[in-house]
């Protein structure tokens, strides 16, 4: 268990995690983002870059060497036993090294985890766990913009993660990734705030 209160922060594909996680920083927060540590761990000299270029190395080569990240990220929407296999993977280790880094940061430290109602058992402890809802008909127009998905490929992605009710279940601090981008600015300052007067915090 972690030394520090843990906040999870989690949400479907783009229902606006990144963005409040963002505003939660600049509102004095600390966040600690799953996928970049991910990134961290699976790039040339990273702790499981062997491991991850041999399971996914051959299937999707960038051009000029390296992995095609934005290829396997479309094929994982379909391919539901590579999916698992990569889970098993990088999770594991993911979540050690989150827990590493926060108790070296100053609390309350928000964990970005976009896949924290998929997995079982939850892949971190948590002492809040905040859910950014969206609406599936934003999600996939902000992935056809984004991300350059045609709509197939949106709805695979949605398929794929748990539904807005199971998210929604878990949460302790529920949050709409549709609200104007300035509102939230001041939703995550009163976010952290609420944080440390819930978990007791200076």
């Amino acid at each position: 268990m972690t030394e520090v209160p843990l906040v999870v922060l989690t949400g479907g594909i783009a229902s606006g995690k990144s963005t409040l996680a963002r505003a939660y920083t600049a509102a004095g927060g600390t966040v600690i983002e799953a996928d970049e540590v991910v990134r961290e761990l699976t790039r040339p000299g990273g702790a499981l870059h062997n491991a991850f270029t041999a399971l996914v190395g051959s299937i999707f080569p960038a051009p000029g060497g390296g992995i095609d990240r934005a290829a396997l990220r479309r094929a994982l929407f379909a391919d539901e036993t590579l999916r698992r296999r990569l889970e098993d993977l990088l999770h594991p280790a993911a979540r050690n090294e989150i827990l590493r880094r926060a108790v070296r940061l100053p609390p309350p430290v928000l964990a970005v985890v976009p896949l924290y109602a998929e997995l079982e058992p939850r892949p971190l402890p948590a002492a809040r766990v905040v859910v950014v809802d969206c609406s599936p008909e934003v999600q996939i127009a902000r992935l056809r913009q984004r991300d350059g998905y045609d709509e197939p490929t949106a709805r695979r992605a949605l398929a794929c993660q748990a539904d807005r009710a199971s998210r929604i279940a878990l949460a302790d601090d529920l949050l709409f990734g549709e609200e104007p981008v300035e509102d939230i600015p001041r939703a995550a300052t009163a976010l952290l705030a609420r944080h440390r007067r819930t978990l007791a915090l200076p």
